[in-house]
């Protein structure tokens, strides 16, 4: 589905330590970023609604393994809708300005907190800037290397403009490398590095890469944001971020022993040792509030197992995210490769739309007649079989819930919920707090799921304090014994306005997540409580939240939706 990739020398031997000057220019090219878009977004709250769409990608070589993108002006009306959206908020309508220059507000949002006050938009940005910037890690000889491009109309003062980007509150700047190919500058640690970028991208971009276009499609074609991982992406990150295993462990102890008592001496040559030469070395060595050292770093299903991880991801083909703006919403899409054998697409109704109409916050899960055995197996591709049956054993030993009570007792559906008639305040100041009206609601054959149930209400100790309700196709278990009668019952959740608006797609989908913040006035005592006038302010235009999944043949597919009033 994607392009061969060459396998770089990192993904196959040891990884190496990132140089002191690629950190360095990590810096001034993540001020550089941050001064066009990101960075000037955060600063005030929206740097989740920037990243690009595949414009940018033009300028990315075809062998790049992870890219995030910013468009602002990405067609199909997102640019207005961006605006419109945005223009709700108080926090974001006086910064934004009008909607023909979004990137003019975010810039200046952005200098209100640079760290030098003579750079301005008209005489440093708008000669230059473009609508399209991204930023990407391609293979390397020993490390991944890192670049970011930026689209320019003018390579002149875009060169002029970030050195004097680079210069901004520092005395001793250094300028990234830098490369221009078609309209975009390309920076990178130093010039061989940038003009290797150009080159590669010149000769085959990413725009142009099966893998990147199949996968940007599956998360609904382009957007404001689009960022995409490729086959080879997980591989990466593993070698060069799943530091697990024994030195990882010794490691770990040497932080813990290190500010003991200071009776060795050199604490750090504990970070070379196995745990076998830690309990010869160490034996029964005491901390300062005399306890004895544990050097077992806990269950052996704690452990990540890198080997199977690797294995996990072998079929793993690529992934892609994107953010765009609809109808008054923010929705941002992902799709990647399915890895494990889970197929939640086989599952039963969640029973969201089923919960009461005045629920505030809910979560849903559709369940299939093989979850568990599913679950467990795909657990098991990760972590190792052996690790599985320990926590399954370790489960037992403590619940009595074995895997196949488990899959009587989710039923058909499970779905958990908190109604808005909860009192958040009492919640934190009640010395009881048991009367709070949330609950779990499982959708199937009652007479299959309360013995499950009933047994694990007892081996927790919670007999008389949960309280259990059953219909003819549901079971529901809570604290408070109205709302639990309530629970229940055949609720209206799914005729909501704001249901309807977050979770357009929950008919094809495995379970939700769902927030109404409209639904009386349950975050009105948080908001109050806070003070903060401007808080309330920007929590006005929400109207509600919701988050779905589903598994479509190979593709793993989920959907976030914020919609306001």
């Amino acid at each position: 589905m994607s392009s061969e990739t060459p396998q770089p020398e990192y993904l196959d031997g040891e990884p190496s330590e990132p140089s002191r000057s690629g950190r360095r220019w990590g810096l001034v090219a993540g001020a550089t970023v941050g001064v066009l878009a990101v960075a000037g977004a955060g600063a005030w709250g929206v740097s989740t609604l920037l990243g690009g769409g595949p414009g940018a990608a033009v300028a990315a070589p075809a062998d790049t393994l992870a890219f995030l993108a910013v468009d602002l002006d990405p067609g199909a009306g997102q640019k207005v809708e961006a605006y419109k959206t945005l223009k709700k908020f108080p926090a974001l309508a006086d910064r934004l300005g009008g909607e023909e220059n979004l990137r003019r507000s975010l810039v200046e949002a952005f200098l209100t907190d640079a760290p030098c006050d003579d750079l301005t938009w008209n005489d440093d940005f708008e000669p230059w800037l473009g609508q399209r910037l991204g930023a990407g890690v391609r293979p390397g000889g020993d490390e991944p290397v890192p670049f970011v491009v930026v689209q320019v109309t003018d390579e002149t003062k875009a060169t002029d403009a970030v050195e004097e980007i680079a210069a901004c509150g520092e005395e001793d700047p250094e300028l990234p490398g830098m490369a221009f190919v078609e309209d975009y500058m390309v920076l990178a640690e130093d010039d061989e590095t940038a003009e290797g970028v150009a080159k590669a991208s010149a000769e085959s971009s990413l725009a142009d890469d099966d893998g990147y276009t199949t996968w940007v499609d599956e998360a609904g074609g382009g957007g404001i944001v689009t960022g995409y991982l490729a086959a080879e992406g997980p591989k990466l990150l593993l070698e060069e971020f799943g530091d697990f295993g024994e030195d990882a462990t010794a490691g770990t102890v040497a932080g813990r022993v290190a500010p003991a008592t200071g009776e060795l001496d050199d604490p750090s040559d504990l970070a070379t040792m196995t745990p076998e030469e830690l309990e010869e070395q160490l034996g029964e060595l005491e901390m300062e509030d005399d306890t004895d050292l544990d050097l077992d770093p806990g269950p052996d299903f704690m452990e990540p197992d890198v080997d199977q991880l690797r294995e996990a991801f072998e079929e793993f083909e690529g992934a892609a995210v994107v953010a765009r703006f609809d109808d008054g919403a923010l929705e941002v899409e992902a799709a990647m490769s399915a890895v494990g054998e889970l197929d939640p697409s086989e599952a039963s109704d969640s029973g969201l739309s089923e919960l009461p109409a005045t629920t505030a916050v809910a979560l849903g899960l559709g369940v299939g007649d093989s979850v568990v055995e599913d679950m467990l197996a795909s657990m098991a591709e990760s972590m190792g079989q052996d690790a599985v049956d320990e926590l399954v054993d370790q489960v037992e030993a403590e619940t009595g819930l074995t895997p196949e009570k488990l899959q009587e007792l989710l039923g058909d559906g499970v779905s958990v919920a908190l109604d808005s008639s909860v009192d958040l305040e009492s919640i934190f100041s009640s010395s009881s707090g048991i009367d709070v009206p949330a609950g779990i609601r499982i959708d199937g054959d009652p007479d299959t799921i309360l013995p499950v149930l009933e047994e694990l209400v007892t081996a927790a100790g919670a007999d008389g304090v949960l309280q259990v309700e059953s219909s003819d196709s549901a079971v529901a278990v809570g604290f408070d014994a109205d709302y639990v009668a309530e629970l229940v019952g055949d609720g209206d959740l799914g005729g909501q306005d704001g249901f309807k608006s977050a979770l357009p797609d929950l008919g094809d989908s495995a379970g939700g997540f769902f927030v109404d913040f409209d639904a009386g006035d349950w975050l009105e005592p948080a908001l109050e409580s806070d003070g903060d006038e401007e808080l309330k302010a920007n929590f006005e235009p929400l109207d509600s939240l919701g988050a779905t999944g589903e598994l479509d043949g190979d593709v793993v597919r989920g959907v976030l939706r914020l919609s306001t009033d």
